[in-house]
C-alpha cells in the first residue's frame, strides 16, 4: 500500500496506530507500550477537536483507504450507535419528563382556577341565601324593631366566618325631647359683679347637654326633669331659679323606653315599663314641697290582667286626685287601673286610631282626646270628650 504524504501520513499513521492500539488491543488483549500509549493520547486529542459527525465521516474515509481498519471501524460504529442510542434515550426521557411536568402544572393551574371560581360563586350564593334568610327572619313586625342589613361578607379566610353589619330602627311613639344647657358664671365674673354692678359677665355652658325626656313645671315655683343617663333614668326636683345640680334627686335603674305619668294632686310620679314581656308600674311619691322623691311600695305587674300577654303602652294619664291611671295601648284601647283596688275597672274604651294628645279633665270626669286632620295644608284641631262610665269597683 502506498504511503500517504507527510502531512496526511503522520496523521493517518497516528490514527491507524491509535485504532490498533486502543480498540483492537482491547478486543484482542494486546499489551500497549508506554510509547504507544503516548501516541494514542496524541491521536485521541486530535480527534476530540472534531465534531462527532465529522469524525465518523473521517473514519469512513480512512477505512476506505485502509481496508485493514474495517473491523476496528465496525466496532467503533457499534459503540457510536450504542452511545447515540443511549444519548437519544436520555434526551427523550428528559424531554418527556419536562413535557409531562408542564402538562401537570397546566392542568393543576386550570383546576385551581376552576375551583377558586366555583368556591367564589358558592360563597356568593351562600351569603345571598344567608342574607335572604336573615331578612326573612328579621321581617319587621308591629312588636319588633326593624333590622336593616347593609352587607354580609366573609370576614376572614375561613369559609364559615361571616361578618354581618346593619342597623335597627326601634319603633316607638313620637315624643318631644328637651335638651338643657345649664348656664354658669365663672369665678372671675362673680367677683367682678360684686365689685362692679355694671360688669357684663360672660356665662358659659356645659359642652354636653342633658337629654331630657320630660320637663314639667310644678307648684311652689319648682320643676321636674326626667333625663336619660348611662346608668338608667335620673329625676330632678329643683327650684325654677336654680340650675340642675350634677347629682339628681333620684337615680332609677329603669330603661330609657318607658312611659311617664304625673298627678300633682296626689304627688304621684309613675313610670310604666313594658320591656321583658311584662307591664310594670313603678310608683313614686313627692313630698308636699316637691323637693324629695321616694318609692311607694313594690312595683306593680299588671300583665296578668291582659289576655294577650304584655301590652304595648304608648301613653298613660292620671285622673287628678283619684289615684286612677288610664293606660292607653298602641291599638288605641284604654283601660283604667285603680291603685286603691289593685285592679282594672271592668270596661275599656277605644280611642281614635290617630291622636295628638290625651289629657284628663281637671275634675276627672272625662278624657280629652285631641286629634289632627289635614285639610289643604291646614291642620284643624278637633276635641272629643269621652265620658267615662261611673261604675263602682
Amino acid at each position: 500500500m502506498a504511503e500517504p504524504n507527510n502531512s496526511q501520513g503522520s496523521f493517518f499513521g497516528k490514527m491507524h496506530r491509535a485504532f490498533n492500539k486502543t480498540v483492537v488491543s482491547k478486543i484482542t488483549g494486546v499489551e500497549v507500550t508506554e510509547k504507544e500509549e503516548k501516541e494514542e493520547n496524541e491521536a485521541r486529542l486530535a480527534t476530540r477537536a472534531k465534531p462527532d459527525h465529522e469524525f465518523l465521516h473521517m473514519v469512513a474515509e480512512i477505512t476506505a483507504r485502509e481496508p485493514g481498519l474495517i473491523q476496528a471501524s465496525e466496532t467503533l460504529y457499534t459503540l457510536a450507535h450504542e452511545w447515540a442510542t443511549k444519548l437519544i434515550r436520555v434526551i427523550s426521557d428528559h424531554l418527556i419528563s419536562q413535557i409531562e411536568a408542564a402538562q401537570r402544572h397546566s392542568h393543576k393551574e386550570q383546576t385551581r382556577k376552576l375551583l377558586e371560581h366555583q368556591n367564589t360563586e358558592d360563597r356568593k350564593l351562600t351569603l345571598l341565601r344567608f342574607r335572604e334568610s336573615l331578612n326573612a327572619v328579621l321581617t319587621p313586625e308591629d312588636s319588633k324593631p326593624d333590622v336593616i342589613l347593609t352587607h354580609v361578607r366573609q370576614s376572614s379566610g375561613r369559609y364559615y366566618d361571616i361578618s354581618v353589619k346593619g342597623y335597627s330602627n326601634i319603633r316607638s311613639e313620637p315624643l318631644v325631647r328637651h335638651y338643657i344647657w345649664p348656664i354658669e358664671l365663672t369665678g372671675e365674673d362673680i367677683i367682678a359683679i360684686r365689685a362692679n354692678s355694671h360688669h357684663v359677665p360672660r356665662p358659659r355652658t356645659r359642652y354636653q347637654p342633658r337629654t331630657c325626656r320630660h320637663v314639667q313645671l310644678l307648684r311652689s315655683d319648682r320643676y321636674l326633669v326626667v333625663a336619660d343617663t348611662p346608668s338608667g333614668t335620673s329625676i330632678w326636683l329643683q327650684s325654677q331659679l336654680k340650675p340642675l345640680p350634677s347629682k339628681p334627686t333620684k337615680q332609677l335603674p329603669l330603661p330609657h323606653h318607658h312611659v311617664l305619668a304625673i298627678d300633682e294632686n296626689k304627688w304621684l310620679v309613675t313610670f310604666i315599663n313594658t320591656e321583658d314581656e311584662h307591664c310594670t308600674l313603678h310608683v313614686f311619691v313627692m313630698d308636699e314641697t316637691f323637693s324629695n322623691l321616694s318609692g311607694r311600695g313594690a312595683p306593680v305587674d299588671v300583665t296578668k290582667w291582659y289576655d294577650d300577654g304584655s301590652p304595648r303602652i304608648s301613653l298613660a294619664v292620671y285622673f287628678p286626685g283619684e289615684e286612677e291611671l288610664c293606660l292607653i295601648e298602641d291599638s288605641g284601647r284604654a283601660r283604667i287601673y285603680s291603685f286603691l283596688s289593685q285592679g282594672f275597672r271592668p270596661f275599656s274604651i277605644q280611642l281614635p286610631a290617630l291622636y295628638d294628645s290625651v289629657q284628663s279633665a281637671p275634675d276627672a270626669s272625662a278624657l280629652l282626646v285631641v286629634k289632627g286632620i289635614s285639610d289643604d295644608d291646614r291642620v284643624r284641631r278637633l276635641s272629643e270628650n269621652l265620658r267615662l262610665p261611673n261604675i263602682p269597683i
